[in-house]
């Protein structure tokens, strides 16, 4: 959840979210990513959702956020290489996968909504 969290972190100016929510929002995200990429099943992010909803954490990103200026914080990222983006995504609960080069519009989809 750290690349999309770091990115609203800087885009939101580091005023709006305290670290561990814009963490939960973007651990929600790379979930989605991963459902859309097939790492993952619709049913594990419900249930990852469910669990952080229990928590009060936010899950989503805001709709004033424009995501084009996600994705610019996101290649300011230290884990890009060579200008792609790469994800810690979700396997299961408590299995992640590094994945570089994630298709940008894969990654808007998701902060799109």
């Amino acid at each position: 959840g750290h690349t999309v969290g770091h990115a609203l972190e800087a885009v939101t100016g580091y005023q709006r979210f305290v670290h561990g929510e814009a963490v939960a929002v973007g651990m929600v995200a790379a979930a989605r990513l991963a459902v859309r990429l097939g790492y993952l099943t619709p049913a594990e992010v419900e249930r990852m959702a469910a669990l952080l909803s229990r928590t009060g954490l936010p899950q989503a990103v805001p709709p004033n956020i424009i995501p084009e200026a996600l994705l610019e914080a996101m290649h300011r990222d230290k884990k890009v290489a060579r200008g792609r983006l790469t994800f810690v995504l979700p396997e299961a609960i408590g299995r992640v996968r590094i994945v570089q080069g994630v298709p940008e519009g894969e990654v808007r989809a998701v902060l799109e909504g």
